[in-house]
């Protein structure tokens, strides 16, 4: 009898983890872009500055009430700024650590390593071994991060 409990429990975790494999791309996908992103008062200080026609430029709203992934963990797009050149190698490990949602919010742990180097080896800039915990929620069918904490 303990057996159907236990069993119905491991496939709902199942479920909950493979309903959130979108989001997971989504966030790898963040640290490989090689858009640079600028905050909007960061910006507005100078525009001129952004004006390049060989780097693509986005400026996003920082206090918004969904956290823009991209611009968050945009690893590639800040070592192309610091190197002025899109001759960076990423390489990113991504874990999905837990999830617990009722398909329309809930939180996900997450834990990542990040090294982004020239294609001579030299180091640009990463980080290792950084827990999140992100609020997530589901809108117009898509999860979203509505908020996100790294453990430092």
């Amino acid at each position: 009898m303990l057996l159907i409990p236990i069993a119905i429990f491991i496939v709902c975790i199942v479920v909950m983890q493979q309903n959130t494999d979108d989001l997971m791309k989504e966030i790898k996908d963040a640290f490989y872009c090689t858009d640079i992103y600028i905050d909007e008062a960061t910006y507005n200080k100078d525009p001129s500055l952004y004006i390049d026609s060989d780097f693509t430029y986005i400026v996003y709203q920082r206090n918004t009430l969904i956290p823009n992934i991209y611009a968050h963990y945009n690893y590639t797009g800040q070592a192309i700024e610091r190197t002025r050149s899109k001759e960076v190698k990423t390489e990113i490990q991504l874990k999905r650590i837990f999830v617990l949602h009722n398909f329309s919010h809930g939180t996900l742990w997450i834990k990542y390593s990040v090294s982004i180097t020239d294609y001579s080896n030299n180091p640009i800039i990463g980080s290792w071994d950084i827990p999140v915990k992100m609020s997530i929620q589901k809108i117009d069918g898509v999860w979203k991060v509505t908020d996100l904490y790294e453990v430092l």
